[in-house]
């Protein structure tokens, strides 16, 4: 559609203009070659040598006056006899004339007949198209025109002033449908950044609005449409306006072509020229006009093509966008070339340069916000694609694996396959996330290429021709469907298992990944979808556990099902007895100051009968069985209320909570929240809720949602285990979070781990360029603990610190602490 609309427009564009040069052509009586022409550079001339010596000047070459000179004086003259009957009025025109004095003289017999003289007290402020107007006669009578600082690409014209009229008439509406457009495409762009906030389209706008101010002061019709009074005003600001367009066109391609993305070095050279361009919008105003020409001319001719080819380096390296803004941007860079080589007599001066630079822009304009509405389109094909796939692979997520699955079981037997990849989190504590994630991506492409080949293999999604037969569950975790039952099931994962395992050259690495295999039958291993991608999950840890190709499951082989079952109604129970559960609390510290900033709720599990039960068992138990929510809301209120207790002690104690990504996709959520504040007097601000990174991408549009709700609430909001995912960094600034917590895994043993050292030194830095905190879980030792203070991590907690300790243990500890920190007064650590 970008492309027909491109090619409609230049073509109407050339059209356009062709009409309009043609209707010009048909009314002129005379032009630049019946005049006769004198380049008096230095000024000698008075106006009688000029009216003696002007018929033995040559006539002008072209139409155009071309000048070799910056300064001094040109003479024209030709007859105006005979041009039409006597003593019909007609209009000599200086067309495209920036001069700032200009005389025009009737000659008869040798003597002046009729003078008129413009000047303009300040040069600077040139006149557009100076006129004279005079009747025709039938004796022989002679214009002579001198022009004062005339400018090259000035053309002279005689009209009849009935064709002058016209030809105004058909100008007026001819600009102002130009200048009615571009205010237009800038009014829908700025509607567009108040609708999305995308810095982009502020620039656009921006841009559109200066070319319209400084195209209308330079082409002379800026009185008509914005009054006399405020055109004056403006005049001084003409170049200004035009180098804080080129800057404002600077911010907008680097942003547009997503430039920081893909070329850092060109970034620097479109961010020096933008800072050039602002600085002399500010010293424009005190430059001669000669040298503020110049600055623009430079500018123009480096930035041009630098734009172009910025553009072109991020096509050729993925990005669709950048090539819609080549398509627009070029027939606005050809305008300005071709005027400039024109100014330089390069080439020679047509009748298209007084109209194509206006078209070009018009063009340029209309082009830009058809790419910026594609954009905006794009933008939210993304957001509902980042709803049911992947955002690193791509691939079906567990949204659309549910959707697929639940229809297909109403109607067909499948087998379904999980592949669970491993060597992937070793690979990225090795050598990087970056290759982690580059290595999944890989292996996901040749499993999708396998799968194609695969004919009984059910499709998850269909795009266009394409079928998508692979589908992920979580990070590393694929699954892929077969029609009935499989028969040779055995070898189908063998041949999966030899696919994965064949060797991957990374850079200079050879590097091979392994997986096991759990694989079921629709309708043998579960009655819904949920307990079928459960048993399959069962039977997957089996076949890693066993070190096993794969597993079929069978309720034999599900060693938990008993002591789950049981474990959930005894959870559930829990949540109503008084003493089963509890809170304790870790401290958390400023690393730089040594002050409490707040402590995270732990919550445990003391059972009656089987005494302490870890975290890591009963809280997947409560995710399984539908009780998480539930159990959210208990450790919500319990915190609130224990915070209130530590606030009085200590006034602004911030208490951090860790929410489910089953949490995020409650309906009524925030109303849980809003009714847990109301029995507290705490401040929104001293509550922290903590989500997993895996749980902000296993639902990306439905957590950036809720996230916005909770921030609008005053609530902090923090990502959990940060490192462990693989969240992409654009993702990532867009959501409304005020913490990264950097996972225990590469917090532990940073003082004499390298690769642990780099890791968290990249995201302290990534949180420091997002104005983010960022916060290490697991320091238990001093090494840890400077290591991290000198990098300049704002928030730890760990053993080296204090465990976990119960409320009165707490507010014990932390009068100790600030006793021994000297903080503030000691604390009364009566809880009643």
């Amino acid at each position: 559609m970008f492309f027909r609309t491109f090619a409609f427009l230049l073509l109407a564009s050339f059209m356009l203009i062709s009409t309009v040069c043609a209707q010009e052509n048909n009314s002129i009586l005379k032009r630049g070659q019946d005049f006769h022409i004198i380049y008096d550079e230095d000024n000698k001339y008075q106006v009688n040598d000029a009216i003696s010596a002007i018929d033995s000047y040559p006539f002008m070459s072209s139409d155009y006056i071309e000048l070799n000179f910056a300064t001094g004086t040109v003479w024209l003259a030709t007859s105006i006899k005979d041009l039409t009957p006597s003593n019909q009025p007609l209009i000599f025109e200086l067309q495209n004339s920036s001069s700032f004095a200009a005389e025009f003289f009737l000659i008869q017999a040798g003597k002046v007949i009729q003078h008129l003289d413009i000047k303009n007290s300040k040069p600077e402020f040139r006149h557009h198209s100076p006129s004279f107007a005079f009747k025709s006669s039938q004796e022989d009578i002679t214009l002579l025109v001198k022009l004062s600082g005339v400018n090259s690409g000035t053309r002279p014209l005689i009209w009849t002033q009935a064709a002058f009229i016209d030809e105004q008439i058909w100008q007026l509406p001819l600009k102002g449908a130009f200048i009615g457009i571009l205010l237009a495409l800038a009014l829908y762009n700025i509607i567009n950044f108040f609708g999305i906030r995308h810095k982009a389209y502020i620039w656009y706008s921006s841009y559109i609005l200066l070319t319209i101010l400084w195209r209308s002061l330079f082409s002379g019709f800026g009185p008509i449409y914005i009054g006399e009074q405020l055109y004056s005003l403006l005049l001084p600001f003409t170049y200004s306006f035009v180098l804080a367009a080129i800057g404002f066109a600077g911010l907008f391609c680097a942003d547009f072509i997503n430039l920081r993305q893909y070329s850092k070095p060109l970034l620097k050279i479109i961010n020096l020229l933008t800072s050039v361009s602002f600085i002399l919008t500010i010293f424009a105003l005190a430059l001669p006009p000669s040298i503020a020409m110049i600055a623009i001319s430079a500018l123009t001719v480096i930035a041009g093509p630098t734009f172009l080819i910025a553009a072109l380096t991020c096509w050729r390296k993925g990005e669709i966008t950048a090539r819609f803004y080549i398509f627009s941007w070029l027939p606005l860079v050809v305008a300005v070339a071709y005027i400039q080589l024109t100014i330089w007599q390069v080439i020679p001066t047509t009748e298209w340069r007084t109209h194509w630079l206006d078209l070009a822009l018009l063009l340029e304009a209309l082009l830009m916000s058809v790419a910026l509405a594609d954009k905006l389109r794009q933008n939210e094909k993304e957001k509902v694609f980042l709803a049911t796939h992947d955002p690193l692979t791509r691939l079906p997520n567990r949204n659309l694996v549910y959707k697929e699955l639940s229809n297909y079981k109403a109607f067909l037997n499948f087998t379904l396959l999980q592949i669970d990849l491993c060597r992937i989190d070793e690979i990225r504590n090795t050598i990087g996330l970056k290759a982690a994630n580059r290595i999944l991506c890989l292996l996901s492409e040749r499993l999708c290429i396998w799968s194609q080949k695969q004919k009984n293999a059910l499709t998850f999604e269909v795009d266009g021709s394409y079928g998508q037969k692979l589908a992920q569950l979580e990070r590393g975790t694929l699954v892929i469907a077969f029609r009935g039952y499989n028969a040779e099931l055995g070898e189908l994962c063998d041949e999966i298992r030899e696919l994965i395992q064949k060797p991957i050259n990374y850079h200079s690495l050879s590097l091979s990944c392994d997986c096991h295999i759990g694989a079921v039958f629709s309708n043998l291993h579960g009655n819904t979808t949920e307990q079928l991608i459960q048993n399959l999950n069962i039977s997957a840890n089996l076949a890693t556990q066993k070190q096993l190709t794969f597993v079929l499951y069978s309720d034999e082989k599900n060693l938990y099902t008993e002591r789950r079952l049981a474990m959930m109604a005894a959870l559930k129970r829990a949540l109503s007895t008084p003493n089963e559960l509890a809170l304790y609390l870790q401290p958390q510290v400023d690393l730089q100051t040594n002050k409490i900033i707040g402590a995270e709720a732990l919550i445990r599990w003391q059972h009656i009968e089987h005494g302490s039960i870890s975290p890591k068992e009963f809280i997947p138990l409560a995710e399984e069985s539908g009780l998480i929510n539930e159990l959210t809301s208990w450790v919500l209120k319990e915190a609130l209320q224990i915070n209130q207790v530590i606030d009085r002690a200590c006034p602004g104690h911030q208490i951090s909570v860790n929410i489910s990504v089953q949490d995020l996709e409650l309906s009524n959520f925030i109303q849980r929240l809003k009714s847990a504040f109301e029995s507290t007097q705490l401040k929104p601000q001293q509550l922290l809720l903590e989500v997993t990174e895996s749980a902000m991408i296993s639902d990306p549009g439905q957590a950036h949602l809720v996230l916005e709700m909770v921030s609008e609430m005053g609530i902090l909001t923090s990502i959990d285990d940060f490192g462990t995912g693989y969240s992409s960094l654009s993702y990532l600034s867009l959501l409304p979070v005020n913490e990264l917590k950097i996972d225990k895994s590469f917090v532990v043993g940073i003082a004499s781990k390298e690769q642990n050292y780099t890791i968290t030194e990249n995201i302290i830095n990534l949180s420091n360029n997002l104005s983010l905190q960022a916060v290490a879980e697991g320091i238990e030792d001093k090494a840890t603990f400077e290591t991290l203070k000198d990098l300049g991590c704002d928030i730890g907690q760990g053993f080296y610190f204090s465990r976990p300790l119960a409320l009165n243990d707490y507010l014990i500890w932390l009068n100790q602490w600030n006793q021994k920190h000297s903080l503030n007064h000691p604390i009364n650590i009566n809880t009643g």
